[in-house]
């Protein structure tokens, strides 16, 4: 399917889920407890947005210098900022995430693309040790202190995080430990050769033998030097785990906001396992996680659906906003250095 085609369609699902969530509830209700709202908490839930989103770029940060990555004239902040704006709006950016962001630090940097794809794949690894970590936590509590009537969301909330446990498991042998990352990836590469390279000679070019065996003996060398770094491996998972408190703690203030308090650890279980609607593909997973927040909130409190959407697409505002607006101004700012064009970086 064609990029503008994939675009298109993401921003009309994204639409149509929005229209159909606030629908649900009637346009005025959502357009008076908007009104309604708390302003000064909601302040305070755009500021918790930034400080996750300054916490998550200091994991990356740390990892980026310890694998020897390097940025020629350009602020490490500024480049990994656009790569997050990218993520955010382009189509399957969530799936694409850890590409797009490597893709804009290599090209802002020496060339090299291994580096910043382990830093950054690592930094997405302890971001979901740390989302896994707090998911299983807020479980626990719903499970013994919340709301009884709670088997079949329960049983689901169970199978979810052993799925996201057994990711986590594969992630860390492909991508940290990077040990089996060679047979995986000379296997995909003979599978591009036999099908997309019948018909296009770059693509059989880039997945050569010798192209992919150099580029895993890079990579490997790469997270080699991560693994010899633990104090900063430790680190970084600090950060994630701080990283994801924070990111929480918008929609806490949101749903205070709006007069619907719901405990901060039930929020710790709900807002991982919505999050993992947006494989879907809307860009920033733009109404599905939202309807998953809301639902999940719903089915787990007694609280009325009115509020409670207002408080999820408040909270959506601030954190979605939040990487747009900031990683748009960086974008904006690196078109003013002799620099790549960020456009033109994100097109490619």
């Amino acid at each position: 399917m064609r990029r503008g085609v994939r675009a298109a369609l993401g921003i009309s699902i994204a639409v149509a889920t929005l229209a159909l969530l606030v629908n649900a509830v009637g346009w005025n209700a959502f357009a008076n407890g908007l009104e309604r709202a708390n302003k000064p908490l909601y302040a305070l839930a755009v500021v918790a947005s930034v400080g996750s989103l300054l916490a998550w770029a200091q994991v990356a940060r740390r990892l980026f210098d310890t694998v020897g990555g390097r940025l020629d004239g350009v602020g490490f902040h500024t480049a990994y900022f656009s790569g997050l704006f990218g993520r955010a709006v382009l189509p399957g950016g969530h799936v694409g995430g850890i590409g797009i962001v490597s893709y804009v630090l290599s090209r802002y940097g020496s060339g090299e693309f291994e580096r910043p794809l382990v830093a950054i794949s690592t930094t997405e690894f302890a971001n979901n040790v740390a989302s896994a970590t707090l998911a299983t936590f807020g479980l626990a509590f719903v499970l013994t202190v919340g709301h009884s009537s709670l088997h079949g969301v329960g049983f689901v909330a169970v199978v979810a995080i052993a799925g996201m446990l057994a990711a986590l498991v594969a992630a860390y042998v492909l991508i940290v430990r990077f040990d089996a990352i060679g047979p995986v990836a000379h296997a995909l590469a003979r599978a591009v050769r036999a099908t997309v390279g019948r018909v296009s000679s770059r693509v059989r070019d880039a997945a050569s033998a010798e192209r992919v065996a150099e580029r895993v003996e890079r990579a490997n060398e790469v997270a080699h030097t991560l693994r010899e770094n633990p104090r900063t491996l430790a680190s970084a998972l600090a950060f994630s785990h701080l990283g994801w408190a924070l990111y929480v703690l918008p929609l806490y203030l949101c749903l205070r906001a709006v007069g619907v308090p719901v405990a901060y650890p039930t929020l710790l279980f709900v807002v991982p396992i919505a999050g993992l609607t947006a494989v879907i593909g809307t860009p920033g997973g733009i109404g599905v996680v939202d309807s998953a927040i809301t639902a999940l909130i719903l089915a787990l409190t007694p609280h009325p659906a009115g509020p409670v959407v207002v408080a999820a697409l408040l909270f959506r505002a601030a954190d979605y906003g939040t990487t747009v607006l900031v990683g748009g101004l960086s974008a904006l700012y690196l078109t003013t250095l002799d620099a790549p064009s960020p456009v033109s970086v994100l097109r490619e």
